[in-house]
């Protein structure tokens, strides 16, 4: 989420399963992808409740990972029930194991919103767990049950993906129902840098221009090349008819998750709206960190406020929205803020400058802005406010998540 006086971090085509007679191990399923390319699967999730940890637990699920990979994404959809991953091993080595500790405990008192029904507690001391692969809540993942949960290899240089067999085993803090898949995206190693499709979806009356669209995505496309990040590839336009186009932000998961005809799979949607009732001030905000991949749901995509990138003369800065754009992209294809708001919560790279508030909040009012940090991360385009300037730096760091999201694709 990005915004002038708050900004908060969230926190092709599809080409099916087979199984090779002879190449891969009979319980793990492989996913179809040219050496090169990428690829995505669908496979089903049961679920049965633990009473003792109050929630529905899966059975695994098993993934064939090829030696070449080099990024690798899973999402827990199980329509609206939050989900999360539960343990992930990769090749016998564990990636995520929040088993050990962990407690689901119910609040029933009074309505309360969904993010709060329940509390998390994930203790990592004495879990045998590897230093950077630990449970919920820590570096380098952050992993939460959320809508559509989405976990990914690498959110940094530590988290790189190796072959083998990817063992996930979800959880459910609400009744998944028959409901549930595991979608896996996968890319493999190739000698380009590769391209990110788009499908924007306009709601009816946001009023953007085909002219501006081109505009703000060439802001998107200079910033990652500079830095060797990704191009863009295909871009399709839709508008999207007969809803609210100022919506509120507990609207923009039902809009993320209604089905576009002719979507690409694979393609990132970009949801563009006149402006968000009540937060007008949001640049944008991202369905999650990072958000699912070649998948329909809550979570996918990324929505933009145009509202809040006008002028008191209804101008559009189509350099903002385009920072702001590649930024909420970020976010989807898994870059913290670099600095959070407060000076005290910094992302999981180590090339990235860092803003601390003891020595940089000059106006002493418990945050930190891109101007007050100006020597430090606030050019960076993952900077958690917008400032008076471009804010277009990347660190390889950075760079390396983009480039081997499964989101990108080799490019013609």
């Amino acid at each position: 989420m990005r915004g002038r006086l708050l900004g908060i971090a969230m926190c092709g085509s599809c080409l099916g399963t087979h199984q090779p007679d002879g190449l891969f191990d009979d319980a793990c399923t492989a996913v179809a992808v040219d050496a090169g390319s990428r690829g995505f699967a669908t496979l089903p999730m049961t679920w049965t409740r633990d009473e003792g940890l109050g929630a529905w637990v899966s059975a695994p699920v098993r993934v064939n990972v090829p030696d070449d990979v080099r990024g690798v994404s899973v999402t827990l959809d199980a329509g609206a029930a939050r989900t999360a991953v539960l343990s992930a091993t990769l090749d016998g080595r564990v990636v995520l194991d929040a088993r050990q500790g962990l407690v689901l405990a119910a609040r029933r008192s009074g309505r309360v919103t969904a993010d709060s029904w329940f509390d998390t507690f994930f203790d990592t001391a004495d879990t045998g767990v590897p230093e950077g692969f630990p449970g919920w809540n820590a570096a380098p993942f952050f992993h939460l049950p959320t809508v559509a949960a989405t976990l990914q290899l690498p959110m940094n240089a530590r988290s790189r993906p190796w072959g083998g067999c990817l063992d996930v085993t979800g959880v459910a803090v609400d009744d998944p129902g028959d409901a549930g898949t595991l979608r896996v995206a996968v890319q493999r190693r190739a000698d380009d840098v590769g391209v990110l499709d788009l499908d924007v979806v306009v709601l009816e009356g946001a009023d953007l221009t085909e002219d501006q669209l081109a505009q703000v995505l060439g802001v998107v496309d200079t910033v990652y090349a500079s830095h060797d990040g990704p191009g863009l590839g295909t871009v399709q336009w839709f508008t999207m008819q007969g809803v609210d186009p100022r919506p509120r932000l507990r609207d923009l998961p039902g809009l993320r998750a209604v089905p576009i005809a002719g979507h690409t799979d694979g393609a990132t949607l970009i949801l563009v709206a006149a402006g968000f009732t009540g937060s007008p001030g949001t640049l944008g905000l991202a369905g999650g960190l990072p958000g699912p991949l070649g998948a329909t749901t809550p979570a996918s995509g990324v929505a933009l406020n145009l509202g809040a990138h006008r002028d008191a003369d209804y101008r559009l800065d189509v350099r903002l929205l385009g920072e702001t754009l590649a930024h909420e992209l970020g976010h989807q294809l898994g870059l913290f803020h670099t600095t959070e708001a407060n000076g005290r919560s910094f992302d999981v790279h180590d090339d990235t400058p860092t803003c601390d508030v003891d020595l940089f909040d000059d106006d002493r009012d418990g945050t930190v802005s891109a101007e007050e940090c100006v020597s430090r991360d606030g050019r960076n385009l993952m900077f958690w406010t917008a400032g008076d300037f471009a804010q277009d730096a990347l660190s390889p760091g950075q760079v390396d998540v983009l480039v081997r999201s499964p989101a990108t694709r080799r490019s013609p």
